[in-house]
């Protein structure tokens, strides 16, 4: 498995975190049964995929936890990330509660890597509703009055052996400095954030690199196959992975977009249902020598054409102009 070359952990232990990780949130589009995720996650375990990401809100856990026990892979060989709910502040004993849920559900002892889902509150009723009410909810004052409860919380959960590492999700720049100006010595494990060809969060990227923070992309393929769809506009998405996968002998976008961000360091987290495609996304850490980091330079400004064609995570947006505004307010 390619894995990040080394990495300074909380703990100031040389960790590696495999860099091919399969994600296991249900398909919320309907293409797929949520009982489906217990067959294809011990695909996934079967192809050789050694990490899996998981979360509180997801309703595929009891499937995970199936796939997992019938998969006889040895845990220690096993990188289970999982997402609490929002932050976690305040009474640490419900968090507590909280988490042995989550072990419970998962069928282990202890998670890898715990992370905070999103930097606002934990009632997931938030992502049902509309952009402005969750930039409302998840305010820079909401952020700023809670993470330092919410961090103490995580910190506990590591120290009382739940988790061996902590980190966050959806956090960008203002939120990454401010948790470290609080907490200098103990920075997030990781971050894992919406990057993809259109959306690649170079400078983000950097700067988390710097600070000895894991890059985690989430839905870096969600949108591969609408770039087509905007070609009839004069948008050159489609053509510019095609031509470049072509240069460096790599057939599908869906691989050379895999191979490219792990050549960054960055973890991926492709997700599919099909036997296939599960084996294609694993065979792309073959193709990372192939790469450059710069391969897809010609995409870094993004793509209007596509972003009207919905092909944006919202989600990532509307933390993100959390962001823009506190900056701006300054």
């Amino acid at each position: 498995t390619h894995t990040h070359k080394t990495h300074i952990t909380q703990n100031f232990i040389m960790e590696r975190i495999p860099l091919m990780g399969f994600g296991t949130m249900e398909f919320v589009d309907g293409s797929a049964k949520t009982e489906e995720m217990a067959t294809v996650t011990a695909e996934a375990l079967k192809a050789g995929y050694r990490h899996l990401d998981c979360a509180e809100m997801y309703q595929s856990t009891p499937y995970v936890k199936k796939a997992i026990a019938e998969s006889k892979v040895d845990r220690k060989k096993l990188w289970v990330t999982s997402k609490l709910k929002g932050m976690p502040s305040g009474d640490y004993k419900d968090i507590e509660k909280r988490v042995d849920a989550m072990l419970e559900g998962l069928g282990l002892k202890k998670i890898d890597l715990l992370l905070i889902h999103w930097p606002g509150p934990s009632d997931e009723k938030l992502l049902e509703g509309t952009e402005s009410k969750l930039a409302e909810a998840c305010s820079w004052k909401y952020f700023s009055e809670n993470i330092k409860s919410a961090w103490e919380n995580m910190q506990k959960l590591r120290d009382s052996g739940k988790t061996r590492f902590i980190g966050v999700s959806n956090f960008y720049q203002q939120h990454i400095k401010h948790l470290l100006g609080l907490f200098p010595k103990d920075a997030p494990y990781a971050n894992e954030i919406y990057i993809d060809a259109l959306h690649q969060e170079k400078d983000f990227v950097d700067y988390m690199q710097k600070n000895s923070i894991q890059p985690i992309a989430y839905r870096a393929l969600a949108f591969v196959n609408v770039y087509a769809q905007a070609a009839p506009m004069g948008d050159s998405t489609a053509s510019t992975l095609a031509e470049v996968g072509k240069e460096l002998g790599i057939e599908s976008s869906q691989s050379l977009v895999l191979a490219w961000l792990m050549k960054r360091g960055i973890c991926v987290l492709p997700k599919s249902k099909s036997k296939k495609h599960i084996e294609s996304n694993f065979a792309a850490q073959k193709l990372v020598r192939s790469v450059k980091v710069d391969s897809l330079k010609a995409l870094e400004g993004g793509s209007e054409m596509a972003e009207m064609l919905g092909c944006a995570d919202s989600y990532a947006a509307t933390f993100k102009s959390i962001v823009s505004k506190a900056e701006s307010k300054k």
